[in-house]
């Protein structure tokens, strides 16, 4: 997916997300690799097996992990609050606030 979007677009996955989709409906908190300072905030995910310590805010699905952490099927961390934005999104048919993310 991140290739086909890069192709089409010019724009790496997680930037294209951040400027078309995340910006615009207000998902502040929503985003590729967050930094370490928003570590605390982020739910584990699963063990290190290497470290027997958690990842946080680090995707543990090995093939995302490989692509830097950015890929269609995983790596990207949010928040409820995010995730409400976008469900509203959905259930407006892909409008919300008046912005629109998807053409359904």
């Amino acid at each position: 997916m991140g290739e086909i979007v890069h192709r089409k677009s010019g724009k790496m996955l997680d930037e294209l997300a951040q400027e078309e989709i995340f910006k615009p409906l207000g998902m502040v908190d929503t985003q590729f690799n967050p930094p370490a300072s928003l570590r605390s905030r982020i739910a584990p995910t699963e063990v290190d097996t290497a470290t027997g310590q958690p990842f946080r805010g680090v995707v543990h699905d090995p093939r995302s992990r490989l692509m830097g952490g950015v890929a269609g099927h995983a790596g990207l961390f949010s928040t409820a609050t995010d995730l409400s934005r976008f469900a509203e999104m959905m259930l407006g048919m892909g409008t919300r606030d008046g912005v629109r993310a998807f053409r359904l």
